[in-house]
């Protein structure tokens, strides 16, 4: 008998570690063409492949780096270390990062399903809420695109954090609370969006851990105990966010209320909140990017009005309906209030970037929503048991739908030029995709066809500084030195402190031979973007042409090894190196060319010329 309740009592905990393993297995499967694909131009070269910091790999440097560090506008070091732990194992290729994210994204799948199962005890609704998380479209962003390490990661915070906490919460103390904190900590590390986490917990204390109940005589009493012991949870998130403001202030990214008045980021995060509703449930048009009327001609309010109404109608509308179901159904109250908060923080209101919205940012929000959904339709089930089929046949087409269309979404995120193409092909008056794809077409020798695009980003965007520039490197390169200086002034009119508009009107005064002029923009440049390899690689050029040729050495090797994938600051190092009268530093650097270049004719014989310790040929500028 005895043996025969314990059989019983071990088959929960055995259906769950079943169901978990089929969790993760499902978005390895499902995720795992993602690992094939390659760095995209977007952020990618900032966070990996251009950063010096993390392809050095993990070492006591880099940690410093990490926790000292505001960089692309952002202070999350933990994801830096992991990046650079990534570096370390894997190497620089794209493979390793992608496959990082694949895991975590599994990992975070089956920490949801445990944390929700401890806490309702529903284990096939709580299989079924992980499983619409796992595989919904807009997860793609998040796993598929490296520089989104910060998005996953501190998903797997966010879940290790539920899961302390229902530990805690079965019986509270000093210890168990220690871990809530620590796992809140470490997630925010990774990425500030866990600052609404501390009022989601007290969330969940009404429902499903029921420590308050409006019944109990106490209730208030209780309520300022739960509030009192969310105190220092809301403080080390505070604390995060604070520094991430400044972070974000400091690297340019936030607009001022002159850029965006508040009227419009009221009316735009309205209606982004009907938009993520909607692309919850018709997620066909996902795209990287999605302009914000406020950057665009015309009436930026006329044109968010009806947007805005139709997202205030469903904020007010639901929220009625959840609230006066709350007694009897608290998880709907519980979901769609952690909708609501947990999309505070990038809803715009506090506006970074230029985008509209960003599926990226559904990442732990839209896990509300599924519990709303999944626990509404357990209880229908309860109530009519005829249901079940049904019931059961509309999961099972929906989770195939959802992973269905998540592989021709990661199909999008393969390489930059499918990803803005896409963009182009799904969204409307998108300079930003224009303008990036243009950039693609660029790196590819491919000037013809970047133009229209650049004249058609600026078309919709006329002061739009990137696509300016963009333009101007294309016409200085066909010999328009005029025509791109003159864009480039434009763009520095819009930017006059960025270190990218400095540095390209400095490329071009670089070719008008107006070195002085040419090396004040550099310097500029660099004031505020002290590791910005092209301004360093240019100003090398500079000074080797006035015959400085050890201080054209330091900028080439600064160059060098900031953008490590750079031919033209190896060569221009190893030809430095020549005029030095030091030909085996020389032979490096031509070899290193040839590694990334292979058959690179000027590398071959500079190679020979280093071997026999010859003479260097002449340098060009970068742009």
């Amino acid at each position: 008998m005895v043996a025969g309740e314990a059989r019983s009592a071990d088959q929960p905990v055995l259906r769950a570690a079943a169901t978990g393993v089929a969790l993760a297995a499902l978005v390895l499967v499902l995720y795992w063409p993602a690992t094939g694909g390659e760095f995209v131009s977007l952020d990618d070269p900032r966070y990996v492949f251009a950063n010096e910091h993390v392809l050095g790999g993990l070492s006591w440097d880099a940690v410093g780096w990490a926790f000292g560090t505001v960089h692309a506008s952002n202070w999350h070091p933990l994801t830096w270390l992991s990046l650079q732990l990534d570096a370390t194992l894997w190497g620089g290729g794209p493979f390793g990062f992608l496959a990082v994210n694949v895991v975590l994204h599994a990992l975070n799948t089956l920490l949801l399903f445990v944390a929700l199962w401890r806490m309702t005890g529903a284990l096939t609704a709580s299989a079924l809420v992980a499983a619409l998380f796992a595989v919904h479209p807009l997860r793609v962003e998040s796993v598929a695109w490296v520089s989104e390490r910060k998005d996953v990661l501190s998903g797997t915070g966010w879940m290790a954090t539920l899961l302390a906490y229902d530990w805690y919460a079965r019986r509270p103390g000093r210890g168990r609370y220690a871990l809530v904190a620590a796992a809140l900590t470490l997630g925010l590390l990774a990425k500030p969006m866990l600052v609404t986490l501390p009022v989601v917990l007290l969330l969940l204390d009404w429902w499903p851990l029921r420590r308050l109940s409006a019944a109990d005589p106490a209730a208030r009493r209780r309520l300022a105990s739960l509030l009192l012991e969310k105190l220092p949870l809301l403080a080390i998130a505070a604390a995060v966010a604070a520094a991430t403001v400044v972070a974000q202030r400091s690297g340019g990214a936030v607009a001022s209320l002159a850029q965006v008045p508040l009227a419009l980021r009221l009316l735009n995060a309205l209606a982004a909140y009907g938009a993520y509703l909607w692309k919850t449930v018709w997620p066909l048009d996902l795209a990287v990017f999605y302009p914000h009327a406020g950057y665009l001609p015309g009436d930026p309010l006329a044109a968010l009005r009806w947007p805005a109404l139709g997202g205030a109608a469903l904020l007010l509308g639901v929220s009625a309906l959840v609230l006066a179901a709350a007694r009897r159904r608290p998880y709907l109250a519980v979901g769609w209030l952690w909708y609501v908060l947990t999309l505070l923080p990038v809803i715009g209101l506090v506006h970074v970037g230029q985008q509209a919205m960003a599926d990226r940012y559904t990442y732990v929000p839209l896990i509300g929503i599924a519990i709303m959904l999944v626990f509404l339709a357990r209880d229908a089930v309860r109530q009519w048991p005829r249901l079940r089929p049904l019931g059961l046949a509309l999961a099972v087409v929906v989770l195939s739908a959802g992973a269905l269309q998540t592989r021709r979404q990661i199909a999008v995120w393969q390489n930059s030029l499918t990803l803005f193409e896409h963009a182009l092909a799904v969204t409307a008056d998108n300079y930003f995709a224009h303008t990036n794809l243009a950039a693609v077409l660029v790196a590819l020798r491919r000037d013809d066809d970047a133009v229209p695009h650049y004249e058609a980003a600026l078309r919709i965007a006329p002061r739009y500084a990137t696509a300016l520039t963009g333009l101007a490197s294309v016409l200085s390169r066909r010999g328009r030195i005029d025509d791109a200086a003159a864009l480039n002034q434009r763009a520095l009119a819009e930017e006059p402190d960025s270190p990218v508009m400095l540095s390209n009107q400095g490329a071009v005064r670089l070719q008008q031979d107006r070195l002085a002029e040419a090396q004040a923009l550099f310097e500029r440049a660099l004031l505020g973007a002290p590791d910005y390899a092209i301004a360093h690689a240019n100003l090398g050029v500079i000074a080797f042409r006035r015959g400085e040729v050890g201080r054209a050495a330091d900028h080439f090797r600064r160059a060098a090894t900031l953008n490590p994938v750079s031919v033209a600051a190896h060569m221009n190092l190893g030809l430095a190196m020549l005029q030095l009268g030091r030909p085996a530093e020389a032979a490096v650097a031509f070899e290193t060319v040839l590694r990334l270049h292979p058959g690179n004719p000027d590398a071959t014989r500079h190679l020979a010329t280093a071997r026999a310790a010859g003479a260097p040929a002449s340098l060009a500028g970068e742009q």
